[in-house]
């Protein structure tokens, strides 16, 4: 049985994870840096409430997550290598689509806050040595 239920902190730590992201936007902002994406030759500024929704976004897959890692051998193991390549793939767009350098390393920053909150937040329990899991 694999439900929610089971990682009860998720729901708040996304939450709080937009929360920080959404902090985090507006230092990038009061630091005077504009967050802009390039679609083509066009420049797009990455506005508050895409921050807020890719947020909830990762809350849900950091859910999804944990509850394919909850079916294999070693889930904590499993949930870490699913976040980090998870992390890793969503790093690619800021990296490739961003006007500047400084919008670049803001966008970075964001995915490692969100990050920060959510993966520790779907973290499976650690199964004693011995017990049956």
């Amino acid at each position: 049985m694999t439900s929610l239920s089971r990682f009860p902190s998720l729901p708040l730590a996304t939450v709080a994870a937009t929360a920080a992201t959404a902090l985090t936007w507006a230092a990038a902002r009061a630091t005077g840096q504009h967050l802009i994406i390039m679609r083509g030759a066009e420049a797009v500024p990455v506005p508050l409430g895409a921050v807020v929704l890719a947020t909830v976004a990762g809350g849900a897959a950091a859910a999804g997550l944990a509850r394919v890692a909850a079916r294999w051998r070693d889930p904590r193991r499993s949930y870490l290598v699913l976040c980090a390549l998870g992390l890793a793939v969503s790093a690619v767009p800021p990296l490739l689509s961003t006007a500047t350098a400084g919008a670049a390393a803001w966008l970075l920053v964001l995915h490692a806050v969100a990050a920060a909150v959510l993966v520790p937040a779907g973290l499976p329990e650690r199964v004693p040595a011995g017990s049956a899991a």
